[in-house]
């Protein structure tokens, strides 16, 4: 009922008149058993107090007039306004994770918290569901892939309002300290001439320069060198997007191995993290 969800907004009231033909209600600054000269009633309306409980309907004596008195200084009739604002919610950042497995779930930490305000109610609590509507909080578990997540707020009036971020999943390999390094078996002997490098997805995490070595038995390993002979630095740019990356040089044309490994030496802060295709052929 309109009158109840206006008395128990408004800390003033502390009674109200309800007529159930008309619509019309008066909110009251005090009570009945308060001020008995000075709240009156028409016939048709109910009368409610305000206690700890709720609202409590109570037996009155039904008068011809409405009081004008000064101890009942606001009212609400069916002219008042009506609280048709919705509440605002603001939702966390989009937020990527990555996992080197696509089957197995990441959990994730939300980057912030959802909150929503409302002009009339203050603050209010937040729901929030990921795309199968099943309610998710920070902390939770997502499969590789991205996750749409709504958050919704809504008032005492029934107004709501939401908002949605992304969760994004995305698969790379990251190494967990330095001196990490990434093999890669090609099951057979192949021709090397080259590495396309990319950063993880969606994120600034990246390796800008490696080393790499080469065997044919997973055993006996290779520096890659430069025409002086020395142990071969390669620059992979940056996260901005792809980095061919040549591996011959003036007198060795491309490499002819089985297994190849790469080993990060510049990176950023908080991330090792590369994406790499191999450009050869058997």
């Amino acid at each position: 009922m309109r009158c109840a969800a206006l008395c128990l907004r408004y800390r003033r009231c502390m009674s109200f008149n309800f007529n159930a033909i008309t619509g019309d209600c008066q909110l009251n600054d005090s009570t009945q058993q308060i001020n008995p000269t000075s709240l009156q009633y028409a016939v048709h309306f109910s009368y409610f107090e305000r206690s700890d409980q709720g609202l409590i309907q109570q037996e009155i004596t039904a008068h011809t007039s409405l009081s004008t008195s000064t101890e009942t200084p606001f009212e609400a009739s069916s002219s008042s306004p009506i609280d048709t604002q919705s509440p605002v919610v603001t939702c966390p950042q989009d937020t990527y994770s990555y996992t080197t497995d696509v089957n197995v779930s990441v959990s994730v930490t939300w980057i912030g918290w959802p909150r929503a305000t409302d002009d009339a109610d203050g603050i209010l609590g937040v729901i929030c569901q990921d795309d199968a509507m099943t309610t998710v909080v920070s902390g939770d578990e997502y499969k590789a892939g991205n996750t749409t997540v709504t958050c919704q707020a809504s008032d005492a009036a029934g107004n709501a309002g939401n908002c949605a971020f992304l969760i994004s999943i995305v698969g790379s390999w990251c190494g967990q300290s330095s001196g990490s390094w990434l093999q890669i078996d090609m099951g057979r002997l192949v021709k090397l001439y080259g590495l396309i490098v990319q950063g993880r997805a969606l994120s600034l995490f990246y390796v800008s320069s490696f080393y790499m070595s080469y065997s044919n038995d997973g055993l006996e390993w290779t520096d890659a060198k430069t025409e002086d002979n020395v142990k071969r630095k390669f620059v992979s740019g940056s996260a901005d997007g792809d980095a061919m990356v040549p591996v011959q040089t003036a007198s060795q044309v491309m490499i002819c191995s089985r297994f190849i490994r790469v080993i990060p030496k510049g990176y950023t802060t908080g991330g090792m993290c590369l994406r790499l295709e191999l450009v050869g052929c058997v």
